[in-house]
């Protein structure tokens, strides 16, 4: 949801004071105003439009000269009157001037309004957007949730605070190992840098032009670079998901107090099962 905090405020209260916009069972559930479902709203009662729309315009000039022109009259003034004339003859006459203009408009929401709910409470609010508007109006064209929808995501935002609670407490029994302790994929392709490294110093040792070596090198070590950052990505990706699974399998072990069995967490970790 948009934050229409900023957006739909309380009229006649004190500076800066805010509506609550909220679901009803946190996560789930339909949205709230104060604690009073959107959901049953019954109508957005428009009481007066202040909105404002100001134009600013603003005007550009653009000044040209006519070169044939200019030459022309240079010529003229210097056949009547030397060097002097001439350049008197070329700074006289010949300009265009174009003047264009924009105009901006920028326009302000400022809407009162008076919000019904089908209990008979009342909010006025001012709302200063245009989205906040209708966002509030399609509340009214809709139907209410049925006891059997209410029951549904209740359920559905309980899961999801258990889920996140065990979730929270399987990782901080077993976090994540950092990368560089996962997998022999970097150090397999460390060593082999190292080694082609030599057996690309042999030719050196042979007499083979310096260049040939450098040449090699160059193309070689962006491919190096390649190959170590694609098995870096491979190595973690492969570690994020065998912890996943070892998070699953131990929140499978909780009992209801979100406690796991002595010891598993260890065996989890270390690849064995759960059984004593």
């Amino acid at each position: 949801m948009t934050d229409y905090n900023t957006t739909i405020h309380p009229l006649g209260r004190a500076a800066g004071a805010v509506f609550t916009f909220s679901r009803l069972y946190e996560t789930h559930g339909p949205f709230t105003l104060n604690g009073h479902r959107l959901d049953q709203l019954v109508n957005v009662h428009l009481l007066l439009d202040s909105s404002t729309s100001v134009t600013t315009s603003a005007t550009h000039a653009t000044t040209t000269s006519d070169a044939s022109g200019v030459l022309g009259r240079a010529v003229v003034g210097g056949i009547v009157g030397g060097g002097t004339g001439a350049l008197i003859g070329a700074t006289t006459g010949g300009k265009t001037t174009k003047a264009t203009s924009s105009a901006v408009e920028t326009r302000s929401t400022d809407l009162t309004v008076k919000l019904e709910f089908h209990d008979g409470y009342a909010l006025h609010a001012i709302i200063s957007d245009q989205r906040a508007y209708h966002w509030l109006l399609a509340f009214v064209e809709q139907e209410p949730a049925s006891e059997a929808d209410l029951e549904e995501q209740r359920q559905q935002a309980e899961t999801l605070r258990e889920r996140t609670i065990l979730e929270a407490r399987a990782h901080e029994l077993m976090p994540m190992r950092p990368l560089s302790s996962m997998g022999p994929g970097p150090v397999i392709l460390g060593v082999g840098c190292v080694l082609a490294v030599a057996v690309l110093a042999v030719p050196i040792s042979l007499g083979v032009a310096i260049g040939i070596w450098l040449a090699v090198m160059v193309v070689l070590t962006p491919l190096v670079t390649v190959l170590v950052q694609r098995s870096n990505a491979e190595d973690l990706a492969q570690a994020k998901s065998k912890y996943d699974a070892k998070i699953e399998r131990l929140i499978a072990s909780f009992d209801e107090n979100g406690n796991p069995p002595p010891g598993a967490v260890d065996r989890i970790r270390n690849g064995s099962g759960l059984e004593q």
